[in-house]
């Protein structure tokens, strides 16, 4: 018993299991686990036969996921794109839990945001050194304009 509830909690979907169950009963299986990306979620289809996924940790830092996913179609997002939807999310989670709350929650999403992004740990560790909207606010600005910049140059 507690040899599956870790396999559950740090291992991968069983696709096989979901197909199974898919198979055996004959209402609407969603599946669930692993769905991070188009890819994935289409590998999950796919394979399993289901009606539908669920998505949990992969909207984390990519919530256009679910564009993707709807649309069969990759979405990319431009540096301007990103920019402005950490900064509408900044200003959302401070109008609904206040600076004191919304900044030191903000830091993990940021995190996921720019992650695989060039330089990005130099700025995760400025941010998570930030308490003020409006310095988090500002280290956002300054880098997505240095990463505008070096794109334009390539």
């Amino acid at each position: 018993m507690v040899e599956q509830k870790i396999r559950c909690i740090l291992g991968k979907a069983d696709l096989e299991v979901i197909k199974r169950v898919k198979e055996a009963v004959s209402i609407p299986v969603i599946g669930n686990g692993d769905v991070v990306d188009l890819e994935s979620s289409k590998h999950m289809f796919e394979y399993t036969g289901v009606d539908g996924v669920m998505v949990a940790r992969g909207a984390m830092g990519t919530p256009w996921i679910f564009e993707e996913i709807l649309s069969n179609k990759k979405v990319n997002i431009e540096y301007s794109e990103l920019r402005n939807i950490i900064l509408e999310h900044i200003k959302k989670a401070v109008e609904y839990y206040g600076e004191k709350r919304a900044i030191p929650e903000m830091r993990k999403h940021i995190a996921w945001y720019l992650k695989g992004l060039k330089n990005s740990t130099i700025i995760k560790d400025e941010v998570n050194r930030e308490t003020k909207k409006e310095k988090v606010v500002e280290i956002i600005n300054k880098y997505f304009d240095e990463l505008e910049e070096l794109e334009k140059q390539i």
